[in-house]
Parts: structure tokens; sequence; C-alpha cells
């Protein structure tokens, strides 16, 4: 561990796609895997080792998942001789982690975009298609950006509806990317949509976390949490997925500000987080609470703080013929892209203060986060050439839920 004290210098490989964004040029990510937990106990070392400023975009939790992790340029050697001094294997997943993607001049479902160009494409379907779609604003974030929400509608009062939220952690583009393809989706008066309309509402936040992604656009791509100052300390941001009212503060949700997972003061403490959880309660009738994430392809169910299964997992989860199992043949009935099944605790780690658990505990059954592409090949830095494929097979997925939803709600 001694020979890993160098700390990170000004390294003119560290590029700028507007003025200073870093874009990470010979930064690598590696896949871990290990063997027995004396093995991940050598990793979680290496995560609280601050200065080397390790990004794990997969955390060290047990010995049967990969590990996957960014290193700096400058300290990819010395983590490399690590890992092979304690015989921990691993492979380079992305060789050089630099962002190549750019948005182009007119909007295009293809690539990635800016806020302000998603927020503009928002103002176009509310604006061209007023008659079943408008745009609503449920909140501000910590840095007075405002949440925009899309309803769907083809009329009707407190008739139930369809929760789905996107980009929750800033660094998971695609989720964001995909939102607006499903929005455009939606729109498209295909006749499943128009069944599932003329029954339920749908809600859709694009960016449930816009300071964080204005902040991957302008400064640093790998930026995860909210922008909120913590008192007290110089690290900045909360990790908006463990601020939820649902085992806030257990396993796998950091205490201190300057972890990526840092759960935040209190349970609700981001006004991002609050925003939602005001406007579903005041709702009264949402009948599923559906999430995109990026990466891993996997579609989880509740729990995450606790690894006991949800009070109806005999109806979402046992039999191959019900909900889950329906999603995922859809998934894979596009490009053949698998997805696998299981509860958030049992098939990622531990987890607390997560969305879809504060959901399925308020009520809502149908509670479901998807993990989109990929399984680490790219990871958060998806080429734009996926981004549609990604779209239409989640939203395969997700069709497949609202349909039962509907079917099946009070």
């Amino acid at each position: 561990i001694n020979n890993l004290n160098n700390k990170r210098v000004p390294d003119p490989l560290f590029e700028a796609v507007s003025e200073n964004l870093l874009i990470y040029c010979r930064d690598q990510v590696l896949r871990i895997k290990t063997r027995n937990e004396e093995e991940v106990k050598q990793l979680q070392l290496l995560e609280s080792l601050e200065h080397l400023e390790l990004d794990f975009w997969i955390n060290p939790s047990t010995a049967a998942l990969p590990v996957d992790v960014r290193i700096p340029a400058n300290n990819v050697q010395a983590v490399k001789a690590f890992l092979e001094s304690q015989g921990i294997e691993y492979s380079i997943l992305i060789e050089d982690l630099q962002q190549r993607e750019r948005s182009s001049n007119s909007f295009n479902y293809g690539t990635y975009h800016t806020l302000d160009d998603i927020y503009a494409e928002l103002d176009h379907l509310a604006s061209e298609y007023s008659s079943f779609v408008s745009k609503h604003k449920i909140g501000e974030s910590y840095e007075k950006r405002p949440l925009y929400v899309l309803k769907f509608s083809t009329g009707g009062s407190n008739r139930p509806a369809i929760w789905l939220d996107a980009g929750i952690h800033s660094r998971e583009w695609v989720t964001q990317a995909s939102a607006i393809w499903i929005a455009k989706k939606v729109i498209s008066a295909d006749p499943s949509v128009t069944s599932l309309l003329n029954k339920m509402d749908i809600f859709l936040l694009t960016v449930t976390n816009p300071d964080g992604y204005v902040f991957t656009h302008t400064t640093n791509r790998m930026w995860r949490k909210t922008r909120s100052r913590n008192p007290g300390s110089v690290c900045v941001g909360v990790d908006p997925n463990r601020n939820w009212d649902a085992g806030f503060g257990g396993p796998g949700a950091s205490s201190n500000p300057c972890s990526d997972s840092y759960r935040g003061p209190s349970a609700n403490s981001e006004v991002e987080v609050r925003s939602v959880v005001n406007f579903i309660k005041n709702h009264g009738n949402i009948q599923a609470f559906l999430t995109l994430h990026s990466y891993s392809q996997l579609l989880m169910y509740p729990y995450g703080y606790k690894c006991t299964p949800p009070a109806d997992y005999a109806e979402l989860v046992r039999h191959h013929d019900l909900v889950l199992a329906s999603s995922l043949l859809s998934i894979r009935s596009l490009y053949g892209t698998t997805f696998t099944v299981g509860s958030i605790c049992t098939t990622i780690y531990q987890a607390s203060g997560g969305s879809i658990d504060w959901s399925y505990d308020y009520g809502i059954k149908y509670s479901f986060a998807f993990e989109l592409r990929d399984t680490g090949r790219y990871g958060f830095v998806l080429p734009a050439s996926q981004i549609i494929p990604t779209a239409e097979e989640t939203w395969l997925g997700l069709k497949k839920i609202m349909e039962h939803v509907r079917d099946n709600s009070s």
C-alpha cells in the first residue's frame, strides 16, 4: 500500500471538451474478479485511500460479483502493481477513457445532449402534442434549475398513473437519452400506447438530477451526486439514491460527504428527492414507480436496504409468466440483450435509502429499477450509437410492466 501514496498532479493529458471539462485521457477502467472475502477486503482498503481518487463504478461487496473501477492515469500502474502483488485477477475494460461524444446543433435522439437541449425538446413536445402532452414543474434543484415532468394523458381526473424517472445519477447519460426517446415513443400513437393512455396517465421525469447532469457536461463527466453544499466539508453533493426515507443510513450508504454514495445529513435532505416524494404523495394514485439507471443490464425489485423479499414476491417474480419475466423476454426479443432479474440486495449489493424501496414501502406495489446497457465494456460512456437500441429495448420492457399495471391496478 505504501507505494500507492503518489498524489495526482496536474496532467497535460487532461484536455477540455468545452473550457474545462476533464475527459479522463489515459484513465483506465479495470474489471477485478475476487475469489474470496480477503480479496474483497483488500479492494475495500484501496477504496478507502482517498488520494488515489479511485472511482468505483461497481463497488467491492462480495466475492461473487465483479468490481469495476476507474483509475486516474497517474495511478494506473501503481494500482495494477498492487493487485498483482496480492494475486488479485483483473482485466482492462476500457483502455483509454476519453469522452468522444458531441452534441449536434439540432436535436437528434441518437446523440447525447445538454440539459438546455433536453429542456427545449420537452417544450417542443408539449407544444406540438398539446392535446395529450403537458409539461409541469414539480420543483427546483439545489442550484435552482427546474425539475420538469411530462404528463401523458387522454383526459379525466385523478386517474391511476405510472411514474418513470431517469438520470438520478448524473453520469448515467444513456438514461436521460433513453427517457427523451421514450417520450417521443409515447407520443407516436402506437395502438399499444393508446390502450395504456386510455386507462392511465404516465408521468416522465427525464432529468432527476439536473445540477449533476450540467456538471457532467461542464466540469466532470464522471460526477454522480447532486451539487448541494455539505456544511463542515469541502466535498460537495449527496448521492440522491441513498437519500430516500427507506432504511436511511443503513448498509451501503456512506456517512462520508466525500464519498460518491454519501447519504446526506437526513432523509429527503436533497430538494430533488423531496420534490419527487411530494409529487407522488400529492398525486395520490400512482400505481407504478419505475426508475432508469445504468449500467449492468438488470431489472430489480425491492429491497436494497434489507435482504428479505417483498410481500408481493409471488406475483412479481416467482412465476415465469408474470410481470418481470415477461418484461425480460420483451427486452431480449429485439436485439437479444439479456437482463438479470432480482432484488437490489441479492443482485448487486445492499444499498439503503433507495427510491424504489421508498415507493414500495409507501404502497406502490409495482416499484422497479432498470440498469440499462451495457455490462461494462463501455460502462458510463456508452457510445451514442447505442442510445436508440438501448431506448427501444428498454421501452419494450417498460411497456410490458405498464400493461400489467393497467390490467391489475385497483
